[in-house]
């Protein structure tokens, strides 16, 4: 005869007599399991005795008293035509916990690796080609461990934020330490803008007010802050062979306005 669990009725008898439910699972997972082992020994002597449809059926046994003694195991137990495919609840939950803590870790690395390599020294180290490709290779890791698109930008803030504080000093280097103390006005507010860094970086606009008003708005200035804007707007250089060369805007720029006078001065004396 099977063994067949008790009634409600039957285990709150069993529980109210002494006999706990959490025993009570005890036994019955050991009764299953004594079944199973029964079901599989058969199988084994079927198989050597050679009654394949005995030792078929001892095996289906076996398999279903062992789900039967498990039944907290499983989360999904799916029948079909190609098998029978079980998932244990505590795996699956441990692999996404897993992969959440991988997704969590390699945001948390990428973030600090581009971090650092837009803080290192800024002479003799990473090229600007060699830091593109770890941004890009960094970010399509993340991305294939399913990164969303607000970690994504987060991962990359540092390394946008730094370019941008290079944009701002390397435009506005060109101004001349004599003549920022002859305007204590125009002084105070470059001391402002360095101070504030790298917390706050002057936008575009900031820059180009300050350029403005120390008369320093040159042809040459006037594209780097276009330069400067798009960056800001778009994390993308408008024209990366310009930015490769930032360590000599100081001089374009003052060549600009060297030629700058040269023509007005001529185009007085001509008048």
């Amino acid at each position: 005869m099977p063994f067949q669990s008790p009634s409600a009725a039957d285990r709150i008898t069993i529980r109210h007599s002494g006999f706990s439910a959490d025993r009570y699972k005890l036994v019955e997972k050991i009764v299953y399991g004594v079944f199973a082992i029964a079901s599989g020994v058969a199988a084994i002597v079927a198989a050597f005795l050679g009654i394949t449809g005995a030792a078929s059926l001892s095996t289906l046994l076996c398999f279903l008293f062992l789900l039967a003694a498990n039944p907290d195991r499983f989360s999904k137990f799916k029948a079909s035509l190609t098998g029978i495919e079980a998932e244990t609840r505590a795996l699956v939950e441990r692999a996404e916990v897993t992969l959440e803590q991988v997704r969590a870790l390699a945001v948390i690395t990428a973030q600090l690796a581009l971090s650092l390599t837009a803080r290192i020294g800024r002479v003799g180290t990473y090229s600007d080609a060699e830091k593109e490709a770890v941004r890009r290779d960094l970010a399509e890791l993340c991305r294939g461990l399913g990164a969303t698109q607000a970690q994504l930008a987060q991962i990359e803030n540092d390394y946008h934020r730094f370019n941008q504080i290079d944009y701002a000093l390397c435009i506005a280097l060109s101004f001349n330490a004599n003549e920022l103390q002859r305007r204590p006005d125009l002084h105070q507010r470059w001391r402002d803008f360095r101070g504030r860094l790298p917390e706050h970086v002057p936008s575009p606009d900031e820059l180009r007010g300050l350029m403005v008003d120390a008369g320093l708005l040159d042809t040459v200035t006037q594209e780097l802050l276009l330069d400067f804007d798009h960056y800001c707007r778009t994390n993308r250089h408008r024209r990366p062979e310009v930015w490769a060369r930032r360590d000599g805007w100081t001089h374009e720029q003052q060549e600009a306005r060297r030629r700058a006078a040269i023509a007005a001065s001529t185009g007085s004396s001509g008048s």
